[in-house]
């Protein structure tokens, strides 16, 4: 799935709750019993915080597609820096150099005495 998919998706998502959050908000506005109003009121609350969440989700992944997501760009920079990279590089690469990686075992094996007495 492409990143400009998923924020379609997302979206249609967060259409699917317009009508639902306007029916709960009318039904705050109507005769009802505590118990219901609480219900209602609870209800419209959990699909205002999804709905906030959507919004902030499909805000944020339209902010890394306008950067050019997934792709980072390369920086440009004077020759002084770049050689002076290249040179730490090295310095690092020679570093390195000076460890061996210790190998893991690859296989175990037990010898188990004969059984005796206690």
């Amino acid at each position: 799935m492409t990143l400009r998919e998923l924020i379609r998706e997302l979206e249609s998502a967060l259409a699917l709750l317009v009508p639902k959050n306007r029916g709960l908000e009318d039904l705050l506005k109507v005769s009802l019993s505590a118990e219901s109003l609480a219900a209602v009121k609870k209800t419209l609350e959990d699909h205002v915080r999804r709905r906030t969440l959507l919004q902030t989700l499909i805000d944020a992944l339209s902010a890394l597609e306008g950067d050019g997501y997934p792709e980072v760009p390369k920086f440009t920079v004077p020759s002084e820096v770049f050689k002076e990279l290249q040179e730490q590089l090295g310095d690092i690469e020679a570093a390195i150099a000076e460890f061996l990686e210790r190998a893991m075992a690859t296989t175990m094996s037990v010898s188990l005495g004969l059984p005796g007495d206690k």
